[in-house]
């Protein structure tokens, strides 16, 4: 359920005045919180009725069933970890045919961070000079894990920011990396202490070295051998959330962790 917050009214405001851009950008919140933006904005996009969105136009209805056409999602495609540059491809060239039955075509991309530097410079291909009947949607948890030529080609909403605990579990995930670089493996093990006893703060933990993992795989300031390190670390970070899962002892865990993500540091 969307809150009736600033990025509501804004959105709400764009959608009044008929004018809608060619690119949107929503970032913070939570998953659910984004894709409920997205999936107002993309019926309000598509109605035909006075009242934006009317809920009553069959624009609307066959939006709220699920089942219309013009609008489509894009995330990475079955056991891949990141939106790929042919997916992006893919979207270009469907992105010059012509709506089924709407005025416009919406493309709301899930997870906009998930996709790589190759992929988003691809992308930006066609947002520079999108077709008059396409509108994107992109979702991400910041705009940071954007390159900055996508971002500023976007109309930016923000909900809410990061709570003190989410904030926490970044701010360790960031640590983590430079802990590895650094070659500090007691120091590391020392920050994974903490995380042995509690379950559920050790996944958030690695979903957030996850999201700090694709921040540096976009970061075209950083190496190229960083950057690719990076991307095994992630691949072997959603191995390691499956075996919390499984009721493995932690502290057996984080040890592994620390040999395997050292032995990934050349």
């Amino acid at each position: 359920m969307m809150a009736e917050n600033s990025a509501f009214g804004n959105i709400k405001a764009i959608v009044k005045s008929g004018r809608i851009p060619h690119s949107f950008m929503i970032e913070g919140g939570s998953f659910d919180e984004r894709l409920d933006y997205a999936l107002y904005l993309a019926k309000a996009i598509v109605c035909t009725g006075e009242n934006k969105p009317c809920g009553n136009c069959r624009q609307c209805q066959i939006t709220d069933s699920g089942s219309n056409v013009d609008i489509a999602f894009l995330e990475p495609e079955d056991k891949k970890k990141f939106i790929s540059v042919g997916q992006i491809r893919n979207l270009r060239n469907d992105a010059f045919v012509l709506p089924h039955s709407a005025e416009k075509k919406v493309y709301i991309i899930k997870n906009a961070e998930l996709m790589n530097e190759q992929a988003q410079n691809a992308f930006l291909k066609i947002l520079e000079e999108p077709p008059k009947s396409v509108v994107f949607i992109l979702l991400t948890e910041s705009r940071t894990l954007q390159l900055e030529t996508v971002v500023s080609r976007c109309s930016i909403f923000t909900l809410s920011g990061q709570t003190a605990e989410e904030g926490k579990f970044a701010e360790d995930a960031k640590a983590v990396l430079q802990l590895l670089f650094d070659g500090k493996n007691y120091e590391l093990l020392k920050l994974f202490k903490p995380y042995e006893k509690d379950r559920l703060k050790a996944e958030k933990l690695f979903k957030a070295l996850k999201q700090e993992c694709v921040k540096n795989a976009a970061d075209t300031a950083l190496s190229n051998y960083r950057r690719k390190t990076v991307s095994e670390i992630f691949e072997e970070t959603e191995k390691y959330i499956g075996l919390i899962k499984n009721n493995i002892n932690m502290s057996l865990l984080f040890s592994a962790v620390v040999c395997k993500f050292g032995s990934l540091i050349k």
